[in-house]
Parts: C-alpha cells; structure tokens; sequence
C-alpha cells in the first residue's frame, strides 16, 4: 500500500512529534507553508521555525516543500483553511492514501494504522480516527486530558486519511455529498463489528490546546477558528485557569460545550517530546 501525508507547516508546537510519529510508514511528505510567513487571518507566523524543524527529522528526503499564498483576508479564515489543504492533497498526488494529520496529533501505533488503512475497499473515501485529546498541564505536570464525568473519552475529529482526488468542502472535511453515505466516511467507533473496533493503545493523541503561552495565543488569533468565538475571553477564563482550577470546568469547548464534559490528569500513553 502507498501511504503519502501532507503537513501545513504553521505550528512548530508539537510538529517533530507529530511527522516522527508517522514518517517511517509514508513515501512522501508535502510540506505546504505562506511564502509571505503568515497565517489564515494575515498574523505572523514562525514559518521559518516550523521549516528548519521539518527538515531536522527529515532523515530520509521524502519531503517536498510547496509555498503559497494563504492569507487572503476578503475570505473567512476557514475559506483560506480548505484551499491551503485542497492544494496541498492535489499535491500529494498518487498513493493509496494521503495522511492528513495536523502537526499536534500523534500516530500511536503506526503499524496499526497502515492495517486498517489497507483493510478498506475502495468505496471508502475517508476515515475518521478517534483521537485521545490534551487541553493543558495541571501545576503538577500532569497532562490535562479531555474525559467524560467518569470515565475516558475519545472524540471523532476529522478525517485523518482521504483518497487522492477527494473533494474537501471546508479544512479536512470531505464534500458533504460524500459525508452522507456511510460507505464512504468510516467511523471505527460506529462498527457494529467488535473485533473491527480499535483497541485503546490504537487511539491517536491529540495535543492542540497544551502549548506555551506564546504559542496559545498565536493559535487563537490565527487559526481558522479565529472569528468563532470570543478567543481573549476564553483564553482568560478557560484556558489560563485550566492549571490549577481544572477540577471545576464543565462543557467548556469553546463553541460546542458538550464536546468537552471535564478533564482529568492522566499519565501519556507515549513517549512525546515538546
């Protein structure tokens, strides 16, 4: 099986991390990034870091760098978003399977995500990988992960792996044509068959609110979330406090509540490095 990956190369958080965790089992890597080194909204961006980061674990040159010109600010953020990702997928050209995993979620099990992979018949054009999600670190170090009010939680996120040619309506999300039919956009979490079900050590990792505090604020004012919500005044009162007042925060995402019921210290199932 031909396995490619295309990355945005904006975020330098978790991005090693991130490309080590998968690279071994791609071909090819397209890095996309602005030439004009900023983001959706017109920010800057740290693009020359994230580039120089890359190209450090790129031990093998499977990595092909690709600029463009992302920020064009008569659009939505979002809008902005889905071309950079359309082009960059055009870019990835032939494979079995193009990677499409945001530089802070983490590939666990590599092996096992090229098996499944392989398993699927052609008509299925996208899948979706439940993702363990971290929000922040606790005073004490301790990951914060997102939970359920008693026990462990996963989140469906978008699709981590699309066929070459896949039509993508908005950031990774396949053409809602295609979303509707259940063949073609896979939920692991919706077999009705338990040996298809992931184990738990399967599970990817997804890191995209435990940065610094430089970091944080960079991604909210220039992601293609920016205009969604009020981001000074969750970044005030939900994330600062997460470190010390985790224990009280209840439905706290941003602007779907319910999607994050509370956090719990937890020790990483994976060796990461940030």
């Amino acid at each position: 099986m031909r396995l490619r990956a295309y990355v945005l190369a904006a975020d330098p958080a978790w991005l090693e991390t991130s490309i080590q965790s998968y690279y071994d089992v791609v071909e090819k890597i397209v890095v996309s990034y602005d030439r004009n080194k900023v983001g959706w909204t017109g920010r800057p961006l740290p693009i020359d870091e994230c580039l120089d980061r890359a190209k450090s674990v790129d031990k093998d040159n499977k990595m092909e760098f690709v600029p463009g010109d992302y920020a064009i600010l008569s659009n939505a953020p979002m809008a902005n978003e889905t071309r950079q990702r359309r082009e960059a997928l055009a870019r990835a050209g032939d494979a079995d399977w193009v990677l499409q995993l945001d530089t802070d979620e983490v590939v666990t099990n590599p092996s096992s995500l090229l098996k499944r992979l392989a398993a699927f018949p052609a008509s299925v054009a996208c899948v979706r990988w439940p993702m363990r999600s971290f929000f922040q670190q606790s005073t004490d170090g301790r990951y914060l992960e997102v939970c359920s009010k008693r026990r462990g939680h996963v989140e469906e996120y978008f699709p981590v792996a699309v066929r070459p040619g896949a039509t993508l309506a908005e950031a990774r999300c396949t053409h809602k044509d295609t979303m509707t039919l259940k063949s073609r956009t896979f939920s692991f979490e919706s077999l009705s068959d338990p040996n298809a079900r992931l184990a738990r050590n399967e599970t990817m990792l997804h890191f995209s609110w435990v940065r610094s505090d430089e970091q944080m604020r960079r991604k909210l004012q220039s992601w293609g979330h920016s205009r969604d919500f009020d981001t000074e005044r969750y970044y005030r009162e939900i994330w600062s406090r997460a470190p010390t007042e985790w224990k009280s925060l209840r439905d706290f995402h941003p602007f779907a509540p319910p999607t994050w019921p509370a956090l719990r210290p937890t020790e990483l199932p994976y060796a990461v490095n940030w």
